[in-house]
């Protein structure tokens, strides 16, 4: 039951996101894309502790998928900030940030949804948000509001 409850709210996760991101980035799309992917990507790396179960992990990464999507809708809603989409792997400790504007300041952007996301969730790890450059391909996510794809990609 708990397993089914888990793949619905999934679900509608991705739901929302994709209703979202569509919403969030329709009035960017008709102007000239001044980014590539890897200028707007960052890694932020989860220092879970060693004694963090994977049950534990599961409900702590469930939990961030909705925050993340709440609080970069409420702050891109608030003011200055252009969350696209975001990808956290359960098998790597590691978080990834796409935006489609203001790429110069993803780092900021990042460690401002991350102060907000992280004291809602009981037993956040630690967390480093990068400044290394992130190979797009990690994210399949292509589309007009970046210079270095298109929307037939």
């Amino acid at each position: 039951m708990t397993d089914r409850r888990t793949k619905l709210r999934m679900i509608i996760s991705a739901i929302a996101v994709g209703f979202f991101l569509n919403l969030n980035a329709c009035h960017k799309v008709d102007a000239e894309p001044r980014y590539t992917r890897a200028e707007c990507l960052v890694m932020v790396k989860l220092h879970w502790l060693s004694d963090t179960t994977p049950t534990q992990k599961k409900t702590i990464i469930d939990s961030m998928q909705d925050k993340l999507l709440r609080e970069g809708a409420r702050l891109t809603q608030d003011g200055d900030f252009s969350l696209f989409s975001y990808s956290i792997f359960r098998d790597q400790p590691r978080v990834y940030i796409q935006y489609y504007d203001q790429c110069k300041r993803k780092t900021q952007m990042t460690e401002q949804l991350f102060v907000a996301v992280a004291p809602k969730i009981p037993g956040f790890p630690s967390y480093e948000v990068t400044k290394e450059v992130v190979n797009p391909e990690i994210s399949n996510l292509c589309g007009p509001m970046w210079k270095d794809c298109s929307e037939e990609e």
